[in-house]
């Protein structure tokens, strides 16, 4: 039951099943821009596997470099040990 879960969900053969929501956006408003903005959506995101790349690393990187190489994870931990008073 479980032996087909960490395959990749594929539409129709390269194209990455959740590249469909690039069409669902084109669905919700049909016009000439939408639509080229959902295949543009869908041939980037159909050619990154042969690069190597996943869809969930392709969006962590876009990610990345939107929101810089430095992320916080909140207070240091020696302001934590003082609050609690280790």
């Amino acid at each position: 039951m479980w032996c087909d879960t960490a395959k990749m969900p594929r539409l129709i053969g390269p194209v990455d099943a959740r590249v469909s929501v690039f069409f669902m956006v084109w669905a919700l408003h049909m016009s000439w821009d939408t639509l080229y903005i959902s295949l543009a959506g869908i041939v980037v995101f159909s050619i990154l596997p042969y690069f190597g790349i996943s869809l969930t690393n392709a969006f962590r990187w876009v990610t990345q470099k939107i929101s810089g190489k430095h992320l916080s994870a909140g207070d240091p931990s020696w302001k934590y040990k003082a609050r609690v008073g280790f």
